[in-house]
């Protein structure tokens, strides 16, 4: 099987770079695949991977991707409490555009169908965001059930 992605790769002039490629079965997790096509080139099986910026795993469920977009979103979300003391309205507007936005909408396209307890995590970052960029006290203070995922 290896000599016929080999011929193929050598026929369009691609280069395996075995440092960096890595190998992952995708299949559904109540069923366990035990195929190893590229037994000859020992290469390395991983669960997930990180390809253009979106963690991939080997169930599709994007859970790890979305545990690693809270991390990013809480970080970023300690980053606007401090800037808060010295930015107005207008301003905060703007940073909650350059810096939390692009983590949300960046591959939602794929990760959008995970589970609603995973997505419910990056709700609750976006909330917190709008609340402290806003100015809302109150957690229910403009907030309509279009928030809703």
């Amino acid at each position: 099987m290896w000599s016929q992605y080999s011929r193929r790769l050598v026929f369009i002039k691609l280069i395996l770079n075995e440092g960096k490629t890595c190998q992952m079965i995708f299949h559904n997790h109540q069923k366990k695949l035990n195929t190893n096509h590229f037994e000859q080139r020992n290469l390395e099986r991983v669960v997930n991977t990180k390809f253009l910026g979106i963690f991939l795993d080997q169930h599709q469920n994007f859970v790890c991707h979305i545990n690693a977009v809270v991390r990013k979103l809480n970080f970023l979300l300690m980053m606007l409490r401090f800037l808060r003391k010295f930015l107005n309205d207008k301003s905060m507007v703007d940073v909650y555009y350059s810096f939390i936005y692009p983590h949300l909408i960046y591959g939602l396209e794929f990760w959008g169908h995970a589970p609603d307890y995973a997505l419910e995590q990056v709700l609750i970052c976006q909330k917190k965001a709008l609340r402290i960029s806003c100015l809302l006290t109150s957690k229910f203070q403009h907030f309509t059930p279009n928030c809703q995922p």
